[in-house]
C-alpha cells in the first residue's frame, strides 16, 4: 500500500489531525530527541507534518518512495525519491532517522530496517511513530494511523532485535478514540483521558519508539577488518617485505 501525502496532508490540517499532531510532539522532549543543527536526518515524507521541529538541522532529506507523489508545500525542496531496500547514503552517514506512517507501509520491513542500521551512525537515534494494533486509533481507516499494517509493542520489539536494533525508549499517545468530540465537554472528557493514559493501564492509539543500533565490538584476541579495509589492502597492496631470515657471517680470527 502506497502512502498518500496529500490525504495526510489533508488529515493534519483537520481539527483531529492537529490535536493528534500536538499529543505526538510531547512525547519528542520525553525521548530528548537531539536539536544540533550539525546533526543529519533522514525522515519518511510523511514526517512533514513535524517539519518545523526538524527544519533546523544541517541536512534533512524528506524521503519517499512513490515518485507519482505530489508534494505537500511544507517542506519544499527536502523531499526525495528513494528505493526502500536501497538508500542513496553511505554507512555511518546519519545522526537520526524518523519513521512516520512509514513502516506500517513497508513490504518488507526487516529489510528495510537493516537499511536504517547501514546508513545511522553508531550513536545515531531511530525513531518510529506507529500505531498500536490493539488500540482504538488503528481501527479507524479515516486516519492515516488506521491504514498499513499495525503493530504491538512485541512484535516490534522482535523486528528491532532481528535488525540489531535495542529500544531505548517508548512513549505512549492517544488514548481517546479517533474521533473529533463536537461539545466542550466531549474535548474536556478527551483531555483527561489522554493524560491519564500514561499513568493508568489505557490501550494508547500509537506508540513512539527511541532506539539506537547495536555496535559490536570485535573479539579479543581476533584481528577484525573491515570490508573498507580488506578492499583497500587488494586494491593497494604492501610492497614486497625484505626477507626476515638472518644470514651469519663467520669470521675467522688467524
Amino acid at each position: 500500500m502506497q502512502v498518500n501525502l496529500k490525504k495526510i496532508e489533508s488529515f493534519y490540517r483537520s481539527p483531529l489531525g492537529i490535536y493528534a499532531y500536538k499529543q505526538i510532539l510531547k512525547t519528542f522532549a520525553k525521548l530528548s530527541i537531539g536539536h544540533q543543527t550539525k546533526m543529519a536526518c533522514v525522515s519518511s515524507a510523511a514526517t512533514f507534518a513535524y517539519y518545523d521541529y526538524f527544519k533546523n538541522y544541517e541536512r534533512l532529506a524528506l524521503q519517499a518512495y512513490n515518485a507519482s507523489d505530489n508534494w505537500p508545500e511544507i517542506g519544499q525542496g527536502h523531499y526525495l525519491v528513494a528505493d526502500r531496500d536501497s538508500w542513496p547514503y553511505r554507512a555511518e552517514d546519519v545522526d537520526i532517522i524518523v519513521m512516520t506512517h512509514d513502516l506500517e507501509f513497508a513490504e518488507h520491513p526487516d529489510v528495510y530496517l537493516r537499511e536504517a542500521w547501514r546508513v545511522l551512525k553508531g550513536e545515531g537515534q531511530l525513531i518510529i511513530i506507529f500505531p498500536n494494533r490493539s488500540g482504538k486509533w488503528a481501527r479507524y481507516d479515516t486516519t492515516p494511523f488506521g491504514l498499513g499494517y499495525p503493530y504491538t509493542i512485541n512484535q516490534m520489539r522482535n523486528l528491532l532485535a532481528k535488525s540489531h536494533f535495542s529500544i531505548d525508549r517508548i512513549e505512549k499517545a492517544l488514548f481517546f478514540p479517533a474521533y473529533q468530540p463536537k461539545t466542550h465537554i466531549g474535548k474536556f472528557y478527551r483531555k483527561i483521558i489522554d493524560y491519564l493514559g500514561h499513568y493508568c493501564f489505557f490501550e494508547a492509539g500509537i506508540y513512539v519508539i527511541s532506539a539506537s543500533k547495536h555496535v559490536y565490538s570485535p573479539i579479543k584476541g581476533i584481528n577484525v577488518q573491515t570490508a573498507a579495509e580488506t578492499a583497500k589492502k587488494a586494491l593497494f597492496p604492501r610492497p614486497v617485505a625484505a626477507p626476515t631470515t638472518k644470514i651469519s657471517h663467520k669470521v675467522t680470527i688467524r
